[in-house]
């Protein structure tokens, strides 16, 4: 009888989809050339390492491994650029709410918590569909990509760079890069 009772209990639970399969294999699609850009160029970062040195022999040399992070990284300077238009375009033209964007009330629901946390407050701050902390983190996560992006397209193309910047972008770009 519990069992019978569990069950139906189990067909009652309604679930409630966050995102789109779209979204969703963004996602995915991000974690895995994330994935890809760290190992691939913290073995170059650190190449005196010996599991530094075994994955880049394993992965057919340095030149490899630097093919295999540059193209990654135009992968995930395209995708970045795509998930940029489309939420511009659906904000603009579609009229979707910009939810994610970070407001006043973000704060305010940032100091409630710390009130919760200290005791000060009996509850927790009631957030929006985004928490401040969701906010703040996919913000974070976006400058982030577009500084690897940009410093990245400086150290592959320097020369370049140097015609139209001063040259001690270089030196700063290797710096934001890789720290």
């Amino acid at each position: 009888m519990k069992g019978a009772t569990m069950e139906a209990d189990k067909r009652k639970t309604k679930y409630i989809r966050r995102f789109s399969f779209y979204r969703i294999m963004e996602h995915w699609l991000y974690a895995v050339m994330l994935t890809i850009m760290v190992v691939t160029g913290l073995s170059q970062r650190f190449y005196g390492l010996d599991v530094s040195q075994r994955l880049v022999m394993y992965l057919g040399g340095i030149d490899s491994v630097r093919v295999v992070h540059r193209v990654t990284g135009l992968f995930l300077a395209f995708l970045l650029i795509e998930h940029v238009v489309v939420a511009s375009y659906g904000i603009l033209f579609r009229k979707w709410k910009p939810l994610i964007m970070i407001n006043k009330k973000d704060f305010i629901d940032a100091v409630d918590n710390l009130k919760y946390y200290l005791d000060l407050k009996d509850h927790q701050a009631c957030c929006d569909r985004y928490g401040y902390k969701q906010k703040f983190e996919y913000w974070g996560i976006l400058t982030g990509l577009l500084m690897m992006v940009g410093t990245g397209i400086i150290l592959w193309f320097p020369a370049t760079v140097t015609r139209f910047l001063p040259g001690e972008l270089i030196p700063a770009a290797k710096v934001m890069h890789s720290n």
